[in-house]
C-alpha cells in the first residue's frame, strides 16, 4: 500500500485522531494488539499490510508506523528508499528540529519521525512514522538535537 504523507493530519486514508473502531472497520480484525505497563496508549499492529496504529486511553489514533510492504510518500519521495543524507539534504532546509536517539531520527517541524535498522542512521529507514502535534514533546531530552 502506498501511503501519501500529510504530516500531523494523515497517511493515505488513515487519520491521526481517527477512532480505533474506525480503523479497525477499514483493516479488519486481523492485527496483533499491544498494550503497556508504563502507558495507558494501545496498539493495533497489521503486519500484513506494514501498519501499525497508536491510540491514547480514549481509542483515539495518536501515530501511525509504516513499514514494508506498505511504502510512505512525502512530496512525491518514497521516505523508505531515502538514505539518512538524502533525507538531510532534501529536509535541512525546511526542517529546523532534527532530533535523534539510538536509531530514530525525529523531523518535528515537519512532523515525521524515521527508524533505522542501525544506531548510526545508515541505509534506509525501516519505518516512517506520522503522529499528532506535541506527542514528543515530554521526551525530547531523550534526543540530541542534531541540526
Amino acid at each position: 500500500m502506498d501511503l501519501q504523507l500529510t504530516p500531523y493530519v494523515s497517511a493515505g486514508q488513515f487519520k491521526i485522531g481517527a477512532l480505533k473502531k474506525n480503523i479497525n472497520e477499514v483493516l479488519g480484525s486481523d492485527f496483533e494488539f499491544y498494550s503497556y505497563s508504563y502507558s495507558s496508549d494501545v496498539t493495533d499492529h497489521y503486519k500484513k499490510h506494514g501498519l501499525q496504529f497508536d491510540y491514547d486511553n480514549g481509542n483515539i489514533c495518536i501515530s501511525i508506523q509504516i513499514e514494508k510492504p506498505s511504502f510512505a510518500f512525502y512530496r512525491n519521495k518514497n521516505l523508505h528508499e531515502q538514505t539518512f543524507l538524502e533525507l538531510k539534504y532534501s529536509f535541512k532546509s525546511i526542517e529546523k528540529n532534527a532530533y535523534a536517539d539510538d536509531n530514530n531520527l525525529l523531523l518535528l517541524d515537519i512532523g515525521i519521525g524515521l527508524s533505522f535498522k542501525n544506531h548510526e542512521l545508515e541505509g534506509t529507514p525501516e519505518v516512517v512514522t506520522i503522529f499528532k502535534k506535541n506527542l514528543f514533546d515530554n521526551y525530547l531530552y531523550q534526543y540530541e538535537k542534531i541540526w
